[in-house]
C-alpha cells in the first residue's frame, strides 16, 4: 500500500488571486516505510528545537511561518525560519523512500475557480495511478494507494476522485481519447488537518516552494530561496513528465 499527502499552494482563483498559478503537490510514502521515517523525522524536529527552539509539535506551515503568523515561531528571527524549512526539504531528499510530485495550472487561460481546481487535482490523482501500474508492472506486484490530501475543499475532491473510477478520458495518439478508469488508487480520500500530520506538513513545504520557483514573492527572493525547490532533485518523480526537468506537470489551457 503506498499513501500519497497531498497539499496546494496559490489558489484557484481567476480575477482576484495574486498568484498566476496553482500548484498541487504529491508525496508518496509506502506503508511498510510509514513508521521508520515518521520516526526520522520527529527526531528531526527535536534537532530543530534544540537549535531553534521550534517546539516539536508546532505547526511548519510554510506561507504563515514566513510572514511570522504562527504563535509558535514568531519569535524565531526570519532567516532561522527559511534554514528550518530548507532542513525539511534536505531530510526529504535524503530518503530514497520517498517521491514528489507536482502539478502546476497556469491559470491564464482558465475562466473558472472550479475548472482550475479540476484540472490540477485529476492531473495528479492520475500520476499517482500511472506510478502505481507501473510499479506493480516493474516489481511483479500488486500495490494499492490511498490520497491523504489536506483538509480543504473535501467533498470537491472526493467527488473529481469517484468520478475517475468510472469516467476518465486520457488521451492516446492512436485513438483520440480513450476511457481508462482508474482501479490502483482506492477508497475516498482520508483528509487530514495539517496541524495533526507530519507529512501533510513536509508536503505543505514541498508545494510552497514548488510555486516559489516559479514566482517567488520578496521574502522568498531576498532570502535567496526561489530555488529551495531544487533541492528535491534527489527524489522528484520525474517520469510523472519526462518533458519538464523536473518532473513537473504543467497543465495550460
Amino acid at each position: 500500500m503506498y499513501f500519497m499527502y497531498i497539499d496546494e499552494s496559490g489558489d484557484p482563483g481567476i480575477n482576484s488571486s495574486i498568484s498566476n498559478y496553482f500548484v498541487l503537490s504529491g508525496l508518496i510514502v509506502q506503508e511498510k516505510d510509514w513508521l521508520r521515517l515518521f520516526n526520522d523525522f520527529i527526531e528531526l524536529r527535536r534537532k530543530q528545537f534544540q537549535k531553534y527552539k521550534l517546539p516539536v509539535r508546532a505547526e511548519i506551515h510554510a506561507g504563515a511561518m514566513i510572514n511570522g503568523r504562527l504563535a509558535d515561531n514568531h519569535y524565531i528571527q526570519k532567516n532561522d525560519r527559511f534554514m528550518i524549512l530548507r532542513t525539511v526539504l534536505d531530510w526529504l531528499a535524503s530518503n530514497d523512500r520517498v517521491q514528489v510530485v507536482s502539478v502546476i495550472v497556469d491559470k491564464t487561460n482558465f475562466s473558472t475557480p472550479g475548472e482550475v481546481f479540476e484540472f490540477a487535482w485529476k492531473n495528479l490523482i492520475q500520476r499517482f495511478e500511472n506510478f502505481l501500474e507501473h510499479t506493480n508492472r516493474d516489481n511483479n506486484t500488486d500495490e494499492r494507494g490511498v490520497i491523504v490530501p489536506d483538509n480543504t475543499n473535501g467533498e470537491a475532491v472526493k467527488k473529481i476522485e469517484r468520478k475517475m473510477r468510472r469516467i476518465n478520458y486520457i488521451p492516446s495518439k492512436f485513438y483520440g481519447q480513450r476511457n481508462i478508469p482508474i482501479h490502483f488508487v482506492i477508497e475516498d480520500p482520508f483528509f487530514k488537518d495539517s496541524a495533526e500530520s507530519y507529512f501533510t506538513q513536509m508536503i505543505d513545504v514541498v508545494s510552497y516552494f514548488s510555486l516559489q520557483f516559479i514566482q517567488p514573492n520578496k521574502y522568498v527572493k531576498k532570502q535567496g530561496a526561489a530555488n529551495y525547490f531544487t533541492r528535491l532533485d534527489k527524489v522528484l518523480l520525474k517520469a510523472a513528465s519526462p518533458s519538464d526537468q523536473y518532473g513537473r506537470v504543467w497543465i495550460k489551457k
